[in-house]
């Protein structure tokens, strides 16, 4: 792994170490559902060598969805912190003791 932010390497630490993270409920499952219908049906019709050229796609979709992912929680992480750091310095006074 390059050298990263503290914050990029907790994303992947948490990812690696923990499995799959994902949404729960009945909304994500119906999509989830539906996302894997619709792979199906295409895997059915693909042409002869097209399997290749999917599997290259989905690949390089996923690695794009890690890279976007990664900087979602990167600057999730970031903006609690900066969050915490207003809500303290600002209103130190006002902080229940």
């Amino acid at each position: 792994m390059s050298k990263k932010s503290i914050a990029k390497k907790l994303f992947w630490n948490i990812a690696e170490s923990s499995g799959d993270f994902h949404p729960s409920g009945e909304e994500y499952e119906e999509a989830r559902k539906k996302r894997d219908e619709a792979e199906s049906k295409l895997i059915a019709i693909l042409p002869e060598g097209g399997m290749k050229i999917f599997e290259e796609f989905m690949e390089a979709a996923g690695h794009v969805e890690a890279l976007e992912q990664e900087e979602i929680y990167s600057q999730g992480f970031y903006f609690g912190l900066q969050l915490t750091a207003e809500a303290y310095t600002k209103n130190k006074n006002s902080v229940a003791k």
